[in-house]
């Protein structure tokens, strides 16, 4: 991704769940690196020694393998994220500077701790498996 994304709130229900926009595929540039990300696993997918004999039609749908536009076309339509959020809950000494302090308690709220993703600036690997250290 190479925007910010946003998360808003819907309502003052906390039971709510927010909007969330991760910016997916904001730029040209992103998509292009989809698409030629698609291509290249389809190419292996159909050309590949142990794949071609296995797979011998399109998956699970017609892949338009000689038009961009067409490409990127399926790409917006079908791609989707497992997305983890992090990084959105900043870290500073007081709330001018942060949301939580260095010990994850929420600045101005009384006996509140943020222990998820989202006080981490980035992850490390494809889970959130890091929040388990919190």
């Amino acid at each position: 991704m190479s925007k910010a994304g946003t998360v808003t709130l819907k309502s003052t229900d906390p039971l709510e769940q927010p909007n969330i926009n991760i910016n997916f595929s904001a730029e040209h540039l992103d998509i292009v690196a989809l698409r030629e990300g698609v291509r290249f696993v389809d190419d292996i997918v159909m050309n590949g020694d142990g794949m071609k004999d296995i797979i011998k039609e399109d998956y699970p749908w017609p892949m338009p393998r000689t038009s961009d536009e067409a490409m990127n076309k399926m790409i917006l339509e079908r791609s989707q994220t497992g997305f983890h959020p992090c990084g959105t809950t900043r870290m500073g000494k007081d709330i001018e500077q942060g949301v939580v302090d260095g010990n994850l308690r929420v600045h101005g709220v009384h006996n509140l701790r943020d222990i998820d993703a989202w006080v981490i600036p980035v992850l490390s690997f494809l889970t959130a498996a890091e929040t388990l250290f919190i």
